[in-house]
């Protein structure tokens, strides 16, 4: 790609140098900013007047908004402000300042409104697209998180948008870029998206595995290597298990377990200590079958030895009950003398192989019988005295160990090609994240 043949200093540091012919232009200059109007999701209905909340901005993959899948009455319309072809709408709120005043391009002609926390620039005469490029561009979300407040929930408002300063092409060469970066991020995006499918057909193929396995046994294997081919079922009882081999047993949690209980639920954050040494795990910190240590919290010593009921062992098994309720996994021996917050325990069983169980755990076993429990619209959660009642598949104790060994081999495989899809993606939104700055920021040229 070639360069402009001549630069200047825009004079803003996280713009530089850009071609001759441009101007940096501060967004209070380019359009008027409006503010959406609070729509709760309470007032949302199956049909109606088209509404766009801020997290539908979050979901976008495209910088270009048509199609709106969310409704409100005429009623609650009124409060709200309509939006127009041609509007940006930008994220007034969001959980990271890495994200926050993310922004779409609305080319929808029906009347249509936008709900609170979304901030809109109605341009006066630039173009749109190349606006919601360079708003999405990394250096300039940079700059966005830079003026952003909050911990918590993150907040950006539109008197401190206004300042932001943007690289500003003639608009015959803004229509240009414009154009040139919708070709190439749609050919980025179906890459994507493919990548995605990709990654959605292989959790399933691993759900399936896993189902088939804690449901039927090893069919392909005969039992004298503990396998079920060629063995009888029979009816489970259960409706969401089916039918299992016919010498398999199934028993609820409460049977199966010595002891079910729930980790520290009042205020654990009163515990943290940043020169404590014992681990405090919560929910965010664990996922299918395994643990995310990146964000872990310590407590000391003192405080772990006087929460004895929280304290985990090897062979435990942890299920998240807040959040994503139902996400399990074993203790393994690195955590052992752990404590926990919340999060259900269930402790290590002589019956039941830990890691057999708790592949039923997320199994669709588990996951049936959680969804058939958890309550609560914004933090889903269930009790542990529903818990205590699920029931689950209990074959003979060396079909467990040689399930758990099949699927370990299984589940490992499909999370390799997982992990190359997932690469792959970061490569290419990094990729698609190094193209756009370059191009609107006049570091090439495409005109």
């Amino acid at each position: 790609m070639n360069k402009y043949p001549a630069y200047k200093d825009s004079g803003v540091e996280w713009i530089g140098e850009i071609p001759q012919g441009w101007e940096p232009r501060k967004l209070a200059f380019l359009g008027a900013f409006l503010k959406g109007s609070g729509i709760s999701r309470a007032e949302l209905t199956e049909a109606g007047v088209p509404v766009i909340l801020y997290g539908d901005i979050y979901t976008q993959y495209d910088i270009k908004t048509k199609q709106l899948i969310k409704f409100t009455s005429e009623e609650v319309a009124q409060k709200a402000i309509e939006i127009q072809n041609g509007d940006l709408l930008l994220t007034g709120s969001g959980e990271t300042k890495e994200d926050i005043g993310k922004c779409v391009v609305f080319l929808g002609n029906d009347k249509s409104y936008a709900g609170g926390d979304i901030i809109i620039l109605r341009p006066d005469s630039q173009n749109s697209l190349f606006l919601s490029y360079v708003l999405n561009s990394e250096k300039a979300r940079i700059e966005k998180a830079k003026i952003s407040k909050g911990e918590i929930i993150v907040h950006i408002y539109s008197s401190k948008l206004r300042d932001i300063f943007v690289p500003l092409p003639p608009p015959e060469e803004q229509t240009a870029i414009a154009h040139y970066l919708d070709q190439k991020t749609a050919q980025i995006d179906t890459l994507l998206r493919q990548s995605e499918k990709i990654i959605a057909l292989l959790q399933e193929q691993r759900t399936a595995i896993i189902n088939q396995a804690v449901t039927k046994g090893l069919t392909h294997l005969p039992p004298a290597q503990g396998g079920t081919l060629g063995v009888p079922l029979k009816d489970s009882g259960v409706e969401w298990i089916g039918e299992v081999p016919v010498h398999w047993g199934v028993k609820r949690l409460k049977h199966i377990s010595p002891s079910i209980s729930v980790g520290l639920v009042i205020n654990p954050s009163k515990y943290y200590d940043e020169d404590g040494t014992i681990p405090m795990l919560t929910g965010r910190n664990v996922v299918h079958f395994s643990f995310k240590l990146d964000t872990l919290n310590y407590i000391n010593e003192k405080s772990s030895d006087g929460l004895t009921s929280s304290r985990l062992h090897e062979g435990d098994i942890v299920t998240v009950r807040v959040g994503y309720p139902g996400v399990s996994a074993v203790v393994p021996k690195s955590l052992d003398g752990a404590n926990c917050a919340s999060m259900m325990i269930t402790r290590k069983s002589n019956m039941v192989d830990s890691n057999y169980l708790v592949y039923g755990f997320n199994s669709i076993i588990g996951t049936t019988q959680v969804d058939l429990v958890v309550y609560g619209a914004a933090q889903k959660q269930f009790n542990i005295g529903h818990a205590t009642e699920f029931t689950f598949t209990v074959p003979p104790k060396d079909e467990q160990i040689a399930i758990v060994h099949y699927l370990d081999q299984k589940t490992t495989e499909i999370a390799t090609l997982i992990q190359k899809e997932e690469q792959r993606m970061a490569l290419l939104k990094e990729y698609r994240a190094s193209l756009i700055s370059e191009v609107v920021t006049g570091r090439v040229m495409v005109v």
